[in-house]
């Protein structure tokens, strides 16, 4: 049974809630943005003579990034002001989840610190360091998680990116592994003629080192009626040259309720195409964030 995390990226959403009419804001420069997410899945499995094996996981996060300098509002979606301000940053985050089977329990816990850097020029640095663990019915791992990368502006509103994953992992009785892995990214925002719509493309691929899963190709639409509001889906795919090829299917919603305040909600199916019974994957996730 192959679990599928390369494609299950952080698309985090929030719930719509209901509120009271805000009174328009200026249109004024942040340089904190802070966050909170939750997520709710459920894996089932089920072989060809009717057994069924069940997964679930419930997560909370919480995140903060500050800005070297305040970033701009006033071209473009809200949502990727950071992106077309050309914005450097430091973030740090912490998460948990659990996992939930029916004879076993795994609890996990990850905490990164990352940054961005913007040249004068059309080039960025990235990276960041983490520390995870894993305890599965007393069953320990920790690793050590390590990301660097750099990308270039090759449009006014375009980039592309390249990361180097490294991964250490220590396991009971001093044994350890490493994996490492590449990946490739594309962002571009734009507008859609004289409507006043806008849309965001992007794009990824997974590459990992060695037999440590598998390649993953994505890409995602994002549609913007207005710079407060934005929904749209993703797609990602392995390809692999086995019959076994994961695939997800994503939809999200993100609305500005003011120009601080952001809330989404996403949908997302997994279906593993497993040749050996039935496998598949759903989850909900809802976040929110505040820009001050």
């Amino acid at each position: 049974m192959r679990r599928f995390p390369a494609i299950r990226r952080a698309l985090p959403g929030v719930v719509l809630v209901a509120t009271a009419a805000v009174p328009a804001a200026a249109q004024t420069p942040f340089q904190w943005e802070v966050g909170a997410d939750y997520l709710d899945r459920e894996f089932t499995a089920s072989s060809n003579f009717g057994e069924v094996f069940e997964v679930d996981t419930t997560g909370f996060g919480v995140s903060a990034q500050w800005f070297f300098e305040p970033v701009a509002t006033d071209s473009g979606p809200l949502e990727r002001a950071a992106f077309l301000d050309r914005a450097s940053l430091l973030s740090i985050s912490f998460a948990q989840s659990e996992a939930e089977a029916e004879f076993s329990e795994t609890d996990s816990d990850v905490f990164a610190l990352g940054a961005r850097y913007q040249f004068q020029s059309n080039w960025f640095i990235a990276g960041s360091i983490g520390e995870s663990s894993s305890d599965t019915d007393g069953f320990e791992s920790d690793a050590t998680n390590l990301v660097v990368g750099a990308g270039l502006y090759v449009a006014e509103n375009t980039a592309i990116a390249v990361n180097v994953t490294r991964q250490d992992v220590d396991f009971p009785g001093g044994e350890s592994d490493d994996f490492t892995s590449y990946t490739l990214s594309f962002e571009h925002v734009s507008g859609l003629g004289t409507s006043g719509w806008q849309a965001a493309l992007d794009g990824g691929l997974f590459i990992p080192e060695g037999e440590f899963g598998d390649a993953v190709i994505s890409t995602g639409v994002t549609l913007y009626p207005s710079r407060t509001l934005g929904f749209g889906f993703d797609l990602a795919a392995a390809i692999d040259d086995t019959d076994d090829r994961p695939t997800t299917f994503g939809v999200f919603g993100r609305w500005f309720v003011t120009e601080a305040w952001l809330v989404a909600a996403r949908y997302d199916w997994t279906d593993f195409n497993a040749s050996f019974g039935d496998q598949d994957e759903e989850g909900f996730a809802i976040s929110t964030r505040y820009r001050f």
